[in-house]
């Protein structure tokens, strides 16, 4: 869900030293460890780790399990109900309104007494705190996303055209680009989520404040209106194709990637997918160009996924050095996905320059923590994932009747 945007420090500021831990030596008794994930495409990461693991425990057998996104909050609530016969290690959101099932099972252990826990950054527990977790730290965090455009150069060039910095040169592009026949944008409104990497900037422009935690009240019609109106105009104009609402996610990186259209408003994170497809262009990521001519750039950050360890669990101990062991070979985690660090590593440089270059970005703007769509609801309304968010975005429906519908389908799923 939508948890209040609050100050952090950039990414840079909060990357914290690894330090090797000293492991214990004698061998586990014979045990399966169980790890339950929504990204099948960590999987040669998973296996390095779990392998790690088996060297030091050759009686340790590890299971990975990796459902569809859509089924995923199901069968984690049901494995960690199970207790000590379903997942050790789960993977989950930072967001309680996405993720708060899981604590509401007893499924998060509190590991606020574990040392791995002080090299996580602070500003990933102010997103915890502001997406309306307990106080306890119930996760490890595995990287960093921040919201970016991604640029195809070689379409610029054909059309005479320069890449936009700000929104008063973002518009009159969008304008040659659709004259030449040419649709600017696509966006996975397929899948709804996507939708949120394109709303938080609009939105942080018209805060006095772009810190501002209160983010209710008089803020209806003065923050979240404007931004809608916004957003909604991309759609009005042309500049984002009507066909995204039918696309999901991997359509509109696979369609970016093979040169369809120009630009991709989206996150770090983008890239991962971006370049499995083998560009052929000259790409350029920047910041994303919706600020204000002469404002200072803002970089909305989000922190997560995290891996969380379930009490149930038989193998709390080996679940805990699995994920030691993935913080200290952070540089295999950051090479296969290619998210931003959090903890230390390499020079990126020698990882991917295209991330070495987001990094870069994060380090020199304003950031804030950003938690998902913005609307001002209870954080376990906010991120339910629901087919209104086209409605409301097209301006179909008011911002209140969009926050009604999301907390009667949240009351309704409570209720069954």
């Amino acid at each position: 869900g939508t948890g209040p945007e609050v100050v952090t420090e950039t990414v840079t500021e909060t990357v914290v030293e690894t330090v090797e831990v000293e492991k214990e030596e004698t061998p586990a008794e014979p045990a399966t460890l169980k790890i339950i994930s929504f990204r099948a495409e960590d999987r040669k990461a998973y296996d390095i780790f779990s392998r790690l693991l088996q060297e030091r425990h050759p009686n340790v057998t590890v299971e990975s399990d990796y459902p569809p996104h859509d089924q995923y909050v199901e069968v984690a609530t049901n494995t960690i109900i199970a207790g000590e016969e379903g997942a050790d290690i789960f993977l989950s959101w930072m967001t309680y309104g996405r993720a708060g099932v899981f604590y509401e099972a007893d499924g998060m252990l509190d590991l606020t007494d574990w040392d791995l826990t002080e090299k996580v950054p602070q500003a990933c527990w102010d997103q915890l705190e502001a997406g309306g977790w307990p106080e306890q730290k119930i996760g490890i965090p595995l990287g960093a996303q921040e919201f970016v455009t991604f640029y195809n150069v070689d379409l610029f060039k054909e059309y005479d055209l320069t890449v936009p910095t700000n929104w008063e040169e973002f518009l009159p592009v969008c304008e040659a680009f659709l004259s030449n026949g040419v649709i600017p944008m696509q966006v996975a409104g397929g899948d709804s989520w996507p939708l949120g990497n394109v709303y938080p900037i609009f939105e942080a422009n018209y805060r006095v404040d772009p810190y501002d935690n209160e983010l209710e009240g008089e803020n209806l019609e003065t923050i979240f209106k404007p931004a809608r109106e916004n957003f909604k105009m991309l759609f009005d104009e042309g500049y984002i194709d009507s066909a995204s609402w039918g696309l999901g996610y991997y359509n509109v990186m696979e369609n970016f990637a093979t040169g369809k259209y120009p630009i991709l408003v989206g996150a770090s994170y983008n890239w991962a997918a971006i370049k499995d497809y083998g560009i052929d262009f000259e790409m350029e990521v920047l910041v994303t160009p919706f600020n204000e001519p002469g404002d200072d750039p803002v970089v909305a950050v989000y922190y997560g996924p995290m891996f969380c360890i379930n009490p149930k669990s038989n193998n709390i101990e080996l679940a805990k050095e699995w994920i030691e062991i993935l913080v200290d070979n952070y540089d295999i985690w950051i090479e296969d996905v290619l998210w931003l660090p959090i903890y230390s590593g390499k020079n990126l440089e020698e990882i991917d320059p295209v991330l070495a270059k987001m990094y870069e970005i994060s380090k020199n703007h304003k950031n804030i923590i950003y938690g998902g769509f913005g609307v001002p609801v209870a954080p376990e309304v906010a991120a339910l994932d629901l087919p209104n968010v086209a409605e409301y975005v097209l301006g179909n429906i008011t911002l209140g009747e969009y926050a009604q519908l999301m907390e009667d389908t949240y009351l309704e799923t409570k209720s069954e």
